[in-house]
Parts: C-alpha cells; sequence; structure tokens
C-alpha cells in the first residue's frame, strides 16, 4: 500500500512538472478563468490536468474519455480550450465526467456518469454552478 501511495504521489509530482506555467495559463480566455478544483455542496469538481489524469478516469468510469489523452499530452487539447473535470463525492469516488469546450464561449461538450450513463441530478448542478461562475 506504501508503495502504491509513493508511486502515486510520484506520478502527480512529474506530472506537473512537464506543465509549465505558459500551459497552465492557456486555460484562460479572457477575464475568465476554470479553477481547478470547485467545491458545491458536497461534490468536487476537480480539473484533469494530465493525460495519465485522464486516462485513468476513463479507466475508472468505463467511458472513452480517456481517448482524449492523446490531445492533453500533445499540448492541443488545452490550447484549443477542452478542460476536462471529475466530479466526485466527499470520500473521491468518482461521480461523473464533464468535458468543457471554448469556441466563443464555454459549452459542456459532454457529460457522463460511470458506462456512460446519465449523470444525477447533483453531478449536473454542480456542472452548471462552475459555467456560471465563469461568466459573473
Amino acid at each position: 500500500r506504501r508503495i502504491k501511495e509513493e508511486h502515486d504521489t510520484l506520478s502527480k509530482e512529474i506530472a506537473k512538472a512537464r506543465c509549465s506555467p505558459e500551459v497552465f495559463e492557456r486555460f484562460k480566455y479572457g477575464p475568465h478563468k476554470f479553477p481547478f478544483v470547485f467545491e458545491h455542496n458536497r461534490l468536487k469538481a476537480i480539473l484533469l490536468q494530465s493525460a495519465q489524469d485522464i486516462v485513468e478516469e476513463g479507466r475508472v468510469q468505463k467511458h472513452c474519455v480517456g481517448s482524449y489523452a492523446t490531445h492533453v499530452r500533445e499540448g492541443g487539447s488545452l490550447g484549443r480550450g477542452t478542460l476536462i473535470y471529475s466530479i466526485r463525492n466527499e470520500e473521491g469516488d468518482r461521480n461523473s465526467t464533464v468535458m468543457f469546450e471554448f469556441t466563443d464561449k464555454w459549452m459542456v461538450v459532454q457529460h457522463y456518469a460511470s458506462c456512460n450513463s446519465n449523470p444525477s441530478e447533483e453531478c449536473e448542478e454542480v456542472v452548471r454552478e462552475l459555467l456560471r461562475g465563469l461568466y459573473p
């Protein structure tokens, strides 16, 4: 167990080190910036910051979000304005995954729970609040 914890900690540190401040600045569009963690009621929306995070999300949730990891690894997804969040409960269990895309404004492109099922109303509410926070 200790080895797995150390592995997870080191993997996250490596992923963060690979992502320069310039890449993180690409999250910014006009006066709006997506938070890395957004809390609403009992749920958290956590920005998936690396290809590894996205692949793991797809594996655990049993849906195709992992196929978008290549875009993040190549810097394309972030540069084109695509962000992927994992919606989790207080215990850290994954409830749903949401993808936002920016063209002339931020929009929800996909939002699915495990096995591409519909997300709960609580998850939908978190996504609405996160999106609302971008446009005060």
